[in-house]
């Protein structure tokens, strides 16, 4: 049994994508992001479960409660609940309770995929790739949890995360 767990340890170790560095200037300093790259789709068999565990597992339960139209539990999970609060309570206006609902369950049946994450000091940044666009989501670790960066005061790591990804956008950042 130990052998089994040692070598089953030893896989999951060299699956791990090794990180890299990514030189960024933001406000005229250079910065290093690193990045990992992930290829994780997200899929229908993902819906209602997550954790603050991980950026990924985060996101995971920040979307499944927002499907089940869970606002103010979804914003829980967020760096500023009243501002995650307001601006989904804002969209849910305009699309409908239902179509709401719809539309972050489509979160885990449109083939998403989770790129890369792109971290800087306690924040990370996933790549998504949509059936449409490529987007970035920002995470930041407190106390051990991973929580949403949500609000309009962003941190310089989060605006250096951005530039990182409007790079990749650009084709400027190979993964």
């Amino acid at each position: 049994m130990k052998a089994f767990a040692l070598t089953f340890g030893m896989l999951l170790l060299s699956s791990l994508a090794p990180a890299k560095d990514l030189l960024v200037n933001a406000g005229g300093k250079d910065m290093t992001v690193q990045y990992s790259v992930v290829n994780r789709e997200i899929s229908e068999k993902d819906r209602g479960r997550g954790s603050q565990n991980s950026a990924i597992e985060c996101s995971i339960l920040y979307y499944s409660l927002l499907a089940q139209g869970d606002i103010e539990g979804a914003s829980q999970l967020a760096t500023e609940p009243a501002a995650a609060v307001e601006l989904w309570t804002q969209y849910r206006e305009r699309l409908g309770a239902d179509d709401f609902r719809k539309e972050m369950a489509a979160y885990f049946t449109s083939k998403n995929t989770v790129l890369a994450e792109f971290l800087l000091t306690d924040e990370i940044m996933l790549v998504v790739k949509t059936p449409d666009y490529t987007a970035g989501q920002i995470y930041q670790k407190k106390n051990g949890k991973y929580v949403v960066v949500a609000g309009k005061h962003l941190s310089e790591a989060s605006k250096t995360l951005g530039k990182a990804l409007t790079l990749f956008k650009e084709g400027k950042v190979r993964l």
